[in-house]
């Protein structure tokens, strides 16, 4: 996952790319890339070893093996891809690199939401809800944190 902020003087937005649309890459952003990766490849192992073991074969558990087994590769090179970023300073973050994140990430928690949904639909369904609120409270707390850092307009005028 490619997160990075630019040093680009042109514009005031600090997320934007450059002229040449490449980013400043950040480490500790690669890093936490990097774990969720890592963290969604070791689920699905666990997961997709737990579904070979049963042998179930129901639409559920079918759907959560081939999501699972798509996702592993994908975040695998995705894990690769971070590496290889680190050791730059500038990255671009083409549409397929995002596409392909896209997939793989969102492979793993669909296959374990089937997955779920093998062993009781209703505790997906509570999966489904739990990830809306988790993800309503995070993008509140994003604009807070955006508005907590914003600088003064006393000390904009100073400078």
């Amino acid at each position: 996952m490619l997160v990075a902020v630019t040093e680009s003087r042109h514009s005031g937005d600090p997320l934007a790319a450059d002229e040449r649309g490449r980013y400043v890459v950040l480490p500790e952003w690669l890093s936490l890339a990097t774990a969720i990766n890592v963290g969604l490849i070791a689920l699905s192992i666990y997961l997709v070893s737990s579904l070979i073991s049963v042998g179930a074969n129901d639409i559920a558990s079918r759907v959560a093996l081939v999501a699972l087994v798509a996702a592993m590769p994908l975040l695998a090179f995705l894990s690769l891809i971070n590496e290889l970023q680190r050791s730059r300073r500038f990255a671009s973050n083409p549409w397929y690199l995002a596409l392909t994140q896209a997939i793989a990430q969102g492979g793993a928690v669909f296959g374990f939401g089937a997955a779920v949904w093998h062993v009781w639909y209703p505790a997906s369904l509570a999966l489904v809800v739990s990830g809306l609120v988790g993800f309503v409270v995070w993008r509140a707390y994003v604009g807070r944190l955006e508005r907590d850092n914003k600088p003064d307009r006393e000390r904009r005028r100073k400078s």
